[in-house]
């Protein structure tokens, strides 16, 4: 099964993602242990689920590419509109 994710974290050893329906830090995750390189929070890719875990999952990146970069917690998008 394909499923979009959103990056949450990155470390040495992977990456912790979520779906866009699953709640940070309450629902399960999903985890890329391989093929991470270049992936940082914020990123969404699209992933092939391999395994199941009673709450979370593990897969592969499907694509290369990053779909979308999204900004950092607390930071403001460019397009952000800021009250003079």
């Amino acid at each position: 099964m394909r499923l979009p994710v959103i990056v949450d974290a990155v470390d040495a050893e992977g990456a912790t993602c979520r779906s866009m329906v699953d709640a940070p830090e309450i629902d399960g995750n999903l985890f890329i242990d391989a093929g991470f390189d270049g992936l940082a929070p914020g990123d969404l890719v699209t992933v092939e689920v391999e395994e199941a875990g009673d709450f979370d999952l593990w897969g592969q990146r499907v694509a290369s590419e990053i779909t979308n970069r999204i900004s950092h917690k607390g930071s403001k998008p460019d397009h952000a509109v800021t009250d003079k």
